[in-house]
């Protein structure tokens, strides 16, 4: 069995299980196959994939046993328990880079596998109260790429706030804690589904 899923789905790993919760099999990485599955399945299979980003569960789809091949009805995994549950800890960390002959500095963020998000938006906290489904602020920078500012901007990381997105679904928001140095800190969980959109 294998997946051919659009790059916008940053799936990492799969995993099959039975209608009943018993797995199929190992987790696989999404580009390999699983071959010789260890069971017979009938006409009423149903099978359930479940696709990571790494360690955290993103998507599930139901698989028909009927046929051989189909399209995949990918169903976000609701990560709203888990993130509140983590909130005030920190899932990550950050560090800034100054290139004093432009006067930008670049903020990279290492934020382990953010449960599930592909992707960031640095918002001022009033640009963050402020906004509404209608408005949107912020440029949407993909997780493992830098967002790059006037230096004296990012020297005040306090009045910031990391807005994760899943697609173009905001997960939860991150604050930056500095660190003992004013050029990394921590990344730090904060609210579930917040973002307005």
């Amino acid at each position: 069995m294998e997946f051919f899923l659009p790059k916008t789905i940053e799936a990492t790993h799969f995993q099959l299980e039975l209608e009943d919760g018993r797995k199929v099999g190992e987790k696989t990485e999404v580009k390999k196959r699983l071959e010789h599955m260890p069971i017979l399945f009938t006409d009423s299979s149903v099978l359930r994939v479940k696709l990571y980003k790494d360690k955290s569960l993103i998507y599930e789809a139901l698989l028909d046993g009927t046929d051989y091949s189909g399209t995949l009805e990918l169903k976000p995994v609701d990560q709203t328990g888990k993130i509140n549950a983590l909130k005030g800890q920190s899932f990550g960390a950050y560090k800034l880079i100054e290139n004093d002959k432009t006067g930008m500095t670049s903020l990279f963020i290492s934020p382990g596998d953010a449960f599930g998000a592909d992707a960031y938006k640095m918002l001022s906290i009033s640009e963050f109260e402020n906004r509404d489904s209608k408005s949107d602020t912020g440029v949407l920078t993909k997780i493992d790429k830098e967002i790059i500012g006037l230096t004296f901007v990012m020297k005040d990381l306090k009045g910031y706030v990391l807005q994760f997105y899943q697609g173009d679904k905001p997960v939860f928001i991150g604050s930056l804690e500095a660190g003992e140095t004013s050029s990394e800190g921590k990344l730090i969980v904060g609210e579930a589904n917040s973002g307005g959109d």
